[in-house]
């Protein structure tokens, strides 16, 4: 009987506790990625980082994935953590050309331009 009883508690317990280890686990991954490009409303070059988390080289990028996008140029500097919306994607190879826009707060970014590479 003392078998049967625990059968049934660990089977009830594996049930309830299962989604709360699969929540324990995962943990996003963070990367950043370094871009450069020559602006066309600055003078020179613009740089800018670009943080993403769970986001698969070679897909495309969604609004789930942007964590933070920093930029500077001659003309203007930006540190953001929310935007309004996202889209292109990142090449598989890295270094190489990427197109990736997005929009917050009523300004806009958009690069034709080559991401270095993951940067952390």
């Amino acid at each position: 009987m003392w078998k049967l009883r625990i059968a049934i508690v660990a089977a009830v317990a594996s049930v309830f506790m299962a989604p709360i280890a699969a929540r324990a686990t995962a943990v996003p991954v963070v990367t950043q990625f370094g871009f450069t490009g020559v602006c066309s409303d600055c003078i020179g070059v613009g740089i800018g980082t670009l943080t993403l988390q769970d986001y698969t080289l070679g897909t495309n990028l969604v609004a789930g994935n942007f964590v933070r996008f920093q930029y500077d140029s001659n003309l203007y500097h930006a540190n953001f953590s929310v935007i309004d919306a996202i889209a292109g994607q990142l090449p598989t190879n890295l270094p190489g050309p990427a197109f990736v826009q997005m929009l917050w707060a009523g300004r806009e970014f958009s690069s034709d331009t080559t991401v270095l590479d993951a940067v952390g």
